[in-house]
């Protein structure tokens, strides 16, 4: 039987709009096993970024249950929750959220700078940080700021800085979203290698139907909920 990585069940969330609730999910059930990759699509609005924010413990759901790698997350404190979301779970965002001060390397590194490792870890990190920078095309551009890297060297190095920790979990919020066809082609081939290679579980949220057919599962949020 394949370990289950993530589960949830009857997930819940509302939002206020100007004094009228909102509901953007609603008894939200999902499952996923190692090594799977499952797509979500929906519209713009209906609620993807949410779950995959209440899935990757950066937001809260208003009721149901959230289990990663066996964990209930209820009986989470503050410092499982960050260690959890640090090492355990990659992100891959739409607007790459690099660090514009820093070079290439130095962004693949962040997880590492923000954690309570110790420091001893650092030169070891260092190297995978280098590995997963050549993994993805990047070795010319370690010591690049982002300013100086174009829209898919930018998504390259999120991705690098997302395995950094070698996560169970993979979350891609429209990956490619900011970038050309072409680019964000080369983007979703680079993540569906790297996840079939390192047997990562992940979920990727897009609003194209091209890309959700690359996974094994396909799910679209409707209504706040997944059908």
């Amino acid at each position: 039987m394949s370990e289950i990585i993530l589960s949830c069940r009857n997930i819940a969330k509302t939002f206020q709009d100007g004094g009228r609730a909102l509901k953007i999910l609603s008894d939200l059930n999902l499952e996923l096993k190692k090594g799977e990759l499952i797509s979500i699509q929906g519209t713009s609005g209906s609620g993807k970024s949410t779950l995959l924010n209440i899935l990757g413990l950066m937001d809260q759901m208003d009721d149901g249950d959230l289990e990663i790698l066996g964990l209930n997350t209820k009986k989470f404190k503050a410092r499982d929750i960050n260690k959890m979301r640090n090492q355990s779970i990659g992100y891959v965002f739409q607007n790459y959220h690099l660090l514009p001060e820093f070079t290439c390397l130095e962004n693949v590194l962040m997880p590492f700078y923000t954690s309570s490792l110790d420091r001893k870890m650092l030169k070891i990190l260092s190297q995978k940080a280098l590995q997963l920078i050549k993994l993805v095309g990047l070795e010319n551009r370690t010591s690049h700021k982002p300013n100086q890297l174009s829209g898919g060297e930018k998504q390259r190095v999120s991705i690098a800085r997302a395995l950094l920790f070698s996560p169970e979990l993979l979350l891609c919020d429209e990956p490619t979203g900011q970038l050309d066809q072409t680019t964000g082609k080369s983007i979703i081939t680079l993540l569906m290698d790297l996840q079939s290679s390192l047997n990562t579980s992940m979920i990727l949220v897009t609003h194209d139907p091209i890309i959700s057919s690359y996974a094994h599962k396909e799910f679209k949020l409707e209504n706040g909920r997944l059908y």
